[in-house]
């Protein structure tokens, strides 16, 4: 099975403009089943999607974390030079109220990151970044 690896979440508040511009980074790594599998079949694709989640931070009526967005890209491996490695990278400007989640007396925001991998023949894979707090 795939592994998502270094899966990071880096978000540049630039606070007089109200927005922010998210990143999510990550590394997949193929091992021999799937490389072959990829070059016997290369129409038979993973596809990688990433979403943003406000975390759960222990307010009394929060229950779950929250989805707060899914980037419109997917991305699809193998591509024209299929490796053990593959790096990834999703990108989106957000306004700061698309990450504002928290309400009530913390109004201080925990983002983190989303990545799921999917192929038709595997289980699904999936990858949490590091959390991001800021006030959005």
């Amino acid at each position: 099975m795939p592994q998502i690896q270094n899966a990071k979440l880096a978000i540049n508040h630039i606070k007089e403009k109200s927005l922010s511009e998210c990143a999510v980074t990550c590394r997949i790594r193929f091992f021999p089943d799937e490389l072959e599998l990829i070059q016997k079949l290369p129409q038979m694709k993973f596809n990688l999607k990433c979403e943003l989640w406000g975390a759960e931070d222990g307010e009394p009526l929060k229950l779950k974390d929250d989805k707060l967005w899914v980037f419109d890209s997917v991305l699809s491996f193998p591509d024209s030079t299929p490796t053990e490695y593959e790096n990834a990278r999703f990108f989106v400007v957000l306004g700061d109220n698309k990450l504002n989640e928290d309400t009530g007396f913390k109004p201080q925001d925990e983002i983190y990151g989303k990545l799921i991998l999917t192929h038709k023949l595997f289980q699904k894979v999936e990858r949490k970044t590091n959390v991001v707090t800021d006030y959005f």
